[in-house]
């Protein structure tokens, strides 16, 4: 498994389950030819307050899922995908990021 930076790109169009208006990271090359098909259009936080701007600390994912009783990572993850239509990374970033992300941060 790489640990090479994500670039984070927002879709603008459904792809292999992402949603328009889904943000989520990709590889540089990945990411490039995204943007070049135009499925998907560069993504950088907006708002004045610092978390905003700030890189989020690396998760680790399997741990998580393991801490909170799932099989394993892809257990987690589809579950997840399949209660709130984003990954779990997607759904954090929004609940961070995102105006219309409101209700989940009730749960929080």
């Amino acid at each position: 498994m790489s640990t090479t930076e994500k670039r984070a790109v927002k879709f603008v169009l459904a792809w292999r389950g992402y949603s328009a208006g889904e943000i989520a990271g990709f590889d540089e090359k990945v990411a490039e030819q995204l943007v070049k098909s135009k499925v998907v259009e560069e993504y950088a936080a907006q708002g004045d307050n610092a978390s905003a701007t700030q890189t989020p600390a690396k998760l680790d994912w399997a741990q998580i899922a393991v801490d909170t009783g799932y099989s394993d990572q892809s257990h987690m993850i589809r579950t997840t995908r399949r209660i709130t239509g984003f990954t779990p990374e997607a759904l954090g970033k929004g609940i961070q990021l995102q105006e219309s992300f409101w209700a989940y941060r009730l749960w929080m």
